[in-house]
C-alpha cells in the first residue's frame, strides 16, 4: 500500500508508518499476517485497519528566491550573481496542529506559471527558471496541491531584474578625485597631462550598482591623443 508501509523493526514487532498524503480510510483487505512454523504456513489473517488521519486545511507556499535574473544576462554573472533559478516551499496544515513542511516534491503537487514567455517550471525538479532574453518585470508561480477529497491553491511572486546600464568614469591617478571632467597640463612640465583610471559601475533595473572595473575591457579610439594602459588614460604629450 503507497500509503501504508510496514517495515519490520525487531523480531518481536512490526510497525505501520501512514504517509503525509494518506487518506481517512477503513482498510480491511489490504494488510494480511501469516503465521508460520518450520518454513510451513499454518494460517493467515486479514488485518483491518481503521485509518484515523487528522485532515488538512491549509497551505503556505512560497518561492524561495526573492530576486531573479535572466538566463544568460550580465546580473547572473559576478559580481551580482543573481540566479536564475528558484526553488519552493511548500507547508500544509493539519487540523491537529501538525505541519509537514517539506511538501514541495509530493504526489498531488502541480505547478504552474502564467508568465510562459518569461519562465518555465520544472514539476519534477520543482523549480522555476527565467528564461534567457525574459523582459517580464516580475514572475507568478501558482500551485495545486490535492490531498484526498481536498484542493489547496496558492500563488507567490518573485521579481525579474537584468543589468540595465554599465557607466564609466574616469578618477584621478593614482588617487584623488572621483568622476573628473578633464586631464590637464601638469604645472611642472607643460608638455605633459594628468593621467586618469577608469572605473566602471554596473547598475542592473533595480537599482544596485556593482564595480564592475575588472570585467571591461578599454581600448582607446583616437591614439593620437592618448592611450589606455592596464585601465590608466596616458594623454600624448603635446
Amino acid at each position: 500500500v503507497v500509503s501504508l508501509p510496514i517495515t519490520n523493526e525487531a523480531s518481536d514487532h512490526w510497525m505501520v508508518t501512514i504517509a503525509p498524503n494518506a487518506v481517512y480510510e477503513c482498510m480491511v483487505t489490504t494488510a494480511t499476517a501469516t503465521f508460520e512454523r518450520c518454513g510451513t504456513s499454518v494460517i493467515t489473517q486479514n488485518i483491518p485497519m481503521h485509518i484515523n488521519i487528522p485532515l488538512p486545511f491549509a497551505i503556505r507556499f512560497n518561492l524561495m528566491e526573492s530576486l531573479l535574473t535572466p538566463m544568460s544576462d550580465p546580473a547572473a554573472e559576478t559580481p551580482f550573481s543573481k540566479p536564475t533559478t528558484s526553488t519552493f516551499a511548500l507547508t500544509v496544515y493539519y487540523d491537529d496542529g501538525f505541519e509537514v513542511t517539506t511538501y514541495a516534491s509530493m504526489d498531488g503537487v502541480t505547478y504552474t506559471t502564467p508568465s510562459a514567455e518569461c519562465a518555465t517550471v520544472d514539476n519534477a525538479a520543482d523549480t522555476i527558471t527565467i528564461v534567457a532574453g525574459a523582459s517580464c518585470a516580475t514572475v507568478s508561480v501558482s500551485v495545486e496541491v490535492v490531498i484526498g477529497s481536498k484542493t489547496f491553491t496558492a500563488t507567490d511572486t518573485a521579481d525579474v531584474t537584468r543589468l540595465a546600464k554599465v557607466t564609466t568614469f574616469i578618477d584621478a591617478h593614482p588617487t584623488g578625485t572621483q568622476d573628473i571632467v578633464a586631464l590637464y597640463h601638469l604645472p611642472c612640465n607643460a608638455s605633459a597631462f594628468e593621467r586618469g583610471v577608469l572605473r566602471s559601475v554596473g547598475t542592473l533595473l533595480n537599482g544596485e550598482e556593482r564595480t564592475v572595473t575588472s570585467y571591461m575591457s578599454y581600448a582607446s579610439l583616437n591614439t593620437g591623443v592618448a592611450t589606455i594602459s592596464s585601465g590608466v588614460i596616458v594623454p600624448v604629450k603635446s
